[in-house]
């Protein structure tokens, strides 16, 4: 171990990130066999925390959103967005988080500064396309809860375009087969969900 009188930013920085993603998956392991509300205190707790870095408290957000808490994960990603934010791939997981939690112009706000980041890179610009997904995708899910089927249908293709390997955009893709009476297409959109993310909740539920 590195005493702590030698560790530089950047090595404290990695060590706290590989301490936050083990007590996220601890909390979604809690939650999996029925320990909901402990999993969710060990969440908001850990969001709590000023020495988390902007890009795991996306992730705390995410797992607060999975683990049925819109309210607290919207808490933590707003937490995250005042922070100082210095790569594309840490809005990455702020934008999807803001954009399901019924916060889309924070979500816009946030794809907008992660342009700026990202720059004409070929890398950069691929960071930009997912992040541009995860907001289509929002508009895709809201679209199709207004009855709006084919203007969701155009929302997910565009998505696609962005970001083929975004599994989100064939689980949508999904909801809105199953909400338009089209069950064999369901299932075989959560089956490629499932051929990507092997254990998808919503897609095993599907």
């Amino acid at each position: 171990m590195i005493p702590q009188a030698q560790r530089t930013a950047p090595i404290n920085n990695l060590a706290i990130s590989v301490k936050t993603e083990a007590a996220i998956a601890r909390a979604r392991s809690l939650a999996a066999t029925g320990r909901q509300s402990e999993a969710l205190a060990a969440l908001h707790q850990l969001g709590s925390m000023a020495s988390i870095p902007v890009g795991k408290q996306a992730s705390i957000a995410n797992a607060l959103f999975d683990l049925g808490d819109p309210s607290g994960a919207l808490q933590v990603a707003e937490q995250a967005m005042s922070g100082r934010i210095e790569n594309v791939e840490d809005y990455e997981g702020l934008v999807g988080v803001l954009a399901r939690s019924g916060r889309p112009d924070l979500a816009q706000i946030a794809l907008q500064r992660a342009g700026e980041l990202a720059g004409s890179s070929s890398e950069g610009q691929r960071a930009y396309g997912r992040l541009s997904a995860s907001v289509m995708i929002s508009q895709a899910d809201e679209a199709r809860l207004a009855g709006r089927y084919a203007e969701s249908f155009d929302i997910l293709q565009q998505a696609y375009a962005a970001a083929p390997d975004n599994t989100e955009i064939l689980s949508s893709l999904a909801r809105l087969y199953s909400a338009g009476g089209m069950a064999a297409n369901a299932a075989q959109s959560y089956q490629l969900v499932l051929a990507r993310k092997a254990g998808d909740r919503d897609a095993l539920l599907g």
